[in-house]
C-alpha cells in the first residue's frame, strides 16, 4: 500500500473532499504517518480506511517487537562479559557544570572605569571618538571657553577622521560636559 502524504491534515481532508469522499468517511481515511497527514491507498489508487490498512499491517508490528525482545535476551546474556570487561577501568570523575558563570581570564587586563555624565559615557582610550575628546578638551584647556562647531570641523581634518564621527562627537561631547546654546568665537 502507498501513503499519501501531505504537510498538514487540512491539505489530505482537502484531497479527499475533491475526490468526492463525505466528511464521515474522511475521518476513517486521513491518518498521521512519519509526523506527515495523509491517506493510504490501494494499488488501483483509491483510498483504503486507515482501519483496514493497520489490520494488514499488523504482523509488521508484531514483527518489530520479536526482534527486540531478541536483542534484549542477547544483552542480558552478555552482561556478565561487559562487567567483567569493565571492571578494570577507571572513570575519572566529572566536574559539575555550572551554568552563567563567566570566564575570568588571567592574561584579559580588567575593563578601564570611564566617566559618565548626563546620561553619556567617556569613549574608550585608542578610540577615533576618544582622539576627538581629548582634542576638544586641550582646545578648551588652552583657550578657556569650548570649541565652536567650525574649529571642531576643522580639527577634523587635522585629526584625520570622517567629518560626521567629528560632528556626533563634537555633540556628544557638549553634552557630557552640560554644554548648552551657542558657543561664540
Amino acid at each position: 500500500m502507498e501513503f499519501k502524504a501531505y504537510s498538514a491534515k487540512s491539505k489530505a481532508v482537502r484531497a479527499l473532499t475533491s475526490k468526492g469522499f463525505a466528511a464521515a468517511e474522511i475521518e476513517n481515511l486521513v491518518c498521521c504517518e512519519e509526523g506527515k497527514w495523509g491517506f493510504k491507498v490501494d494499488a488501483q489508487g483509491n483510498p483504503v480506511n486507515k482501519d483496514e490498512s493497520e489490520e494488514k499491517s499488523g504482523d509488521l508490528f508484531t514483527a518489530e517487537v520479536t526482534t527486540v525482545q531478541e536483542t534484549s535476551a542477547e544483552v542480558v546474556e552478555q552482561a556478565p562479559k561487559i562487567n567483567r570487561a569493565l571492571a578494570g577501568l577507571v572513570v575519572a570523575p566529572v566536574a559539575p557544570v555550572v551554568a552563567n558563570k563567566k570566564k575570568v581570564s588571567a592574561d584579559k587586563p580588567e575593563k578601564e572605569q570611564r566617566p559618565t555624565q548626563n546620561g553619556l559615557t567617556q569613549p574608550a582610550l585608542g578610540t577615533d571618538c576618544r582622539k576627538i575628546w581629548d582634542a576638544l578638551d586641550v582646545y578648551q584647556a588652552k583657550n578657556g571657553k569650548p570649541a565652536t562647531a567650525k574649529v571642531s570641523r576643522e580639527m577634523a581634518v587635522d585629526l584625520d577622521v570622517n567629518e560626521f564621527t567629528m560632528r556626533t562627537q563634537y555633540s556628544r561631547w557638549r553634552k557630557f560636559h552640560n554644554i548648552t546654546g551657542r558657543v561664540t568665537e
